[in-house]
């Protein structure tokens, strides 16, 4: 094994839409301690709402325009905030081998919507964003 893949459950990370939670998000900036000792990279999974057949979507998302669920402005905006401060407490960690941004998206989307063109312009936007 040379490297562990971290799966950031949205809810946990983003309890709210313009809060990220700071003790959740310095549990995961001590992973980077424990994977040195290891000699193990990281790889992060960042919008984690579905994973094992269960949606782990905030309470603040529920109320949303289904079709649009990621892809609605102030979510959107919600989740550019939550990567901001996901990278603002990891720094420049030697070893992230990467990140994704989120585990199967495809299946919230494919459940809330079925327009491929607006899922691809939002993976577009979101990587933009994180590669700035």
């Amino acid at each position: 094994m040379d490297h562990i893949r971290v799966q950031c459950i949205w809810p946990f990370f983003q309890p709210e839409i313009d809060q990220v939670s700071e003790r959740v998000l310095e549990r995961l900036r001590s992973i980077d301690g424990c994977r040195v000792l290891a000699g193990l990279d990281v790889e992060v999974t960042v919008l984690n709402g579905w994973m094992s057949g269960i949606a782990f979507m905030p309470n603040w998302s529920g109320s949303r325009n289904q079709a649009q669920h990621l892809t609605e402005g102030d979510v959107v905006g919600a989740e550019k905030v939550l990567f901001s401060q996901n990278c603002r407490v990891r720094g420049q960690p030697s070893a992230l081998l990467g990140f994704d941004l989120g585990n199967e998206t495809g299946v919230l989307q494919g459940m809330r919507t079925r327009d491929t063109r607006q899922s691809d312009e939002w993976a577009m936007d979101m990587l933009g964003f994180c590669i700035r």
